[in-house]
């Protein structure tokens, strides 16, 4: 059920929440009320779209105005009519990559290989970068209780 681009679950929320806010008499006076100016929209788009087809179709142009108003759905529809010509290439590749690198089902579920492979140091020939000797920090002997926040030893000083 889609009703003004209204889904069945958005339509019952929205039913109880009126129901809640406005009780049973206010809700059927709103509902006469909204039931008019959905009506009156509705005639005003269609004025609207006859009188943009009428000159449309004076100025020769090839357009066709919707005699209907647009909906989610409907726009949705002419979006994807638009974009298939872009879309349709990237979505055959997309398809043969999943054939491709489908394995046989298991538990009922498709799965998936990867290809990706990782190399070793030996397969490489060489030698993992070695990570260079930074130092420590160290907290104070203990007996100095705010004086010494502790130390930063370099290996490379002493050796100098």
């Amino acid at each position: 059920m889609n009703i003004l681009g209204v889904g069945g679950a958005e339509f019952l929320a929205i039913f109880l929440i009126m129901i809640v806010v406005a009780g049973p008499k206010r809700m059927i006076h709103w509902s006469y009320i909204l039931g008019t100016y959905v009506s009156k929209m509705r005639r005003m788009w269609e004025e609207a779209a006859a009188m943009l087809q009428k000159e449309f179709d004076e100025a020769g142009m090839d357009i066709q105005v919707p005699r209907d108003i647009p909906t989610r759905q409907s726009l949705n529809r002419e979006a994807q009519k638009l974009t298939n010509p872009i879309t349709r290439p990237l979505d055959e590749v997309l398809e043969e990559t999943k054939a491709a690198a489908a394995i046989p089902k298991e538990n009922g579920r498709p799965t998936y290989q990867s290809k990706v492979t990782r190399s070793t140091p030996a397969e490489t020939n060489s030698k993992p970068a070695e990570q260079p000797d930074l130092g420590s920090w160290s907290k104070g002997n203990g007996s100095q209780v705010d004086s010494n926040l502790g130390t930063w030893s370099n290996p490379k000083d002493k050796e100098d």
